[in-house]
């Protein structure tokens, strides 16, 4: 319930939020000591968080001087940035900015772990006990999203209580005859 930032007082609305991100590794402070809460985010920081969010940065290469080297190289390989053509760097973030590169988080890049005898990233691994990682994304995996596509024929905008679609494609390919989306 504790932020561990001596900027970060212990009733701050945001304090347990930020010690359980500093818990799972998700982010870092400005300094050993320091947060800033209410400093202004730039592209690579919150691209750093998002790719630790799927499990990067379980070797510590998203932290140190070369921090940003490796969020932008990383963000770059995993399409993190798709979509924008001004791209992440170290200005402040723009909230459509925010927006994109969490979409493309949530829906386009895997989950990983970090295999130390192997000493590299993977994107599945369903072995034995304990040692598994999820296989897909997070809207996947944590809000069991699913990408569906077809012609929309009804929504919430012409009164309807969720969208329809008809002639939807699912995850194989297949056609099926109409499909709710709620």
């Amino acid at each position: 319930t504790v932020a561990p930032f001596d900027d970060v007082a212990a009733n701050h609305w945001a304090a347990g939020y930020i010690s359980f991100c500093v818990e799972k590794g998700i982010i870092d402070g400005m300094t050993d000591t320091t947060f800033e809460p209410t400093g202004t985010l730039t592209g690579f920081q919150w691209a750093k968080m998002l790719l630790s969010a799927v499990g990067f940065n379980a070797k510590k290469e998203l932290t140190g001087d070369e921090w940003a080297i490796h969020t932008g190289s990383l963000a770059s390989q995993t399409n993190l940035f798709k979509g924008d053509l001004k791209g992440g760097d170290h200005v402040a973030l723009q909230r459509q900015q925010a927006v994109l590169y969490a979409f493309n988080t949530l829906t386009g890049i895997g989950c990983v772990t970090w295999s130390e005898s192997l000493g590299d990233y993977f994107y599945t691994y369903t072995g034995v006990g304990s040692r598994f990682t999820y296989q897909g994304t997070l809207a996947a995996n944590v809000w069991k999203l699913a990408n569906v596509s077809g012609i929309i024929y009804s929504n919430e905008g012409t009164a309807d209580d969720y969208t329809r679609l008809g002639a939807v494609a699912n995850e194989k390919g297949e056609l099926t005859a109409t499909a709710n989306v709620y």
